[in-house]
């Protein structure tokens, strides 16, 4: 008897193995069927590229396995550039944009969005000079720094002069022989070296001070 149980035991376990492998290896293939059916099957998702800037994007061969491969279609269908990360809209979460991780949370009609990744620029001045400064500036802006400064400066120099002419107290003892030597200027250069210095005492601003922390920083 006791080797019946034994016997009907081991049996038992060995097809309990079976069939703890087999309904595995079932799932595997069920998930294999529905990611493999997915990827076929064609899809339209909405893509927000900008606020006023909304597309419709046919996938023919089914929504892409991965995060990367989608936003590439995205890219290369509607000719973009730049660094762009994807969002997906939440409908569980009244609509709200989330970072798109995985492609399995984009169904058929999804609405997904297009998110500009700003480079990440660290300056070391202690190893570049100014116009390396100036350079980097304009290569992620595209905008020349020094000029468009300077014209800044002098669309703002009316107004600031009527302030810095009104300021009294020490201040403004401190200010008038500076706006003195400004209304004697003729030379452009050298009115605005006046105004940046009229503009540092306003402010209140140790001149000796604030240059001494840049030179110190380029040092």
């Amino acid at each position: 008897m006791f080797r019946f149980f034994h016997s009907f035991g081991n049996t038992y376990t060995g097809i309990n193995e079976r069939f703890v492998l087999e309904t595995c290896g079932f799932v595997r293939l069920i998930k294999a069927l529905v990611k493999a059916t997915r990827m076929s099957l064609p899809a339209q998702l909405r893509v927000i590229i900008e606020q006023h800037d909304v597309r419709k994007l046919t996938l023919t061969s089914g929504i892409p396995d991965s995060v990367e491969e989608l936003l590439s279609v995205i890219m290369e269908r509607f000719q973009l550039q730049g660094n762009f990360g994807l969002m997906y809209q939440d409908k569980d979460f009244g609509k709200d944009f989330f970072t798109m991780t995985t492609t399995a949370d984009v169904k058929d009609k999804d609405t997904v969005k297009l998110v500009q990744i700003e480079p990440t620029v660290i300056l070391n001045l202690t190893t570049v000079d100014e116009s390396e400064i100036k350079d980097e500036f304009r290569r992620i802006t595209t905008i020349r720094l020094e000029e468009t400064f300077m014209s800044k400066l002098d669309g703002y120099t009316p107004r600031l002069l009527e302030l810095m002419r009104a300021k009294g107290g020490v201040a403004g003892t401190k200010l008038r022989p500076i706006l003195d030597a400004i209304n004697q200027s003729h030379g452009i250069e050298r009115k605005r070296d006046m105004v940046i210095q009229s503009l540092i005492e306003y402010l209140g601003e140790s001149r000796e001070e604030l240059f001494h922390d840049c030179q110190d920083n380029v040092d």
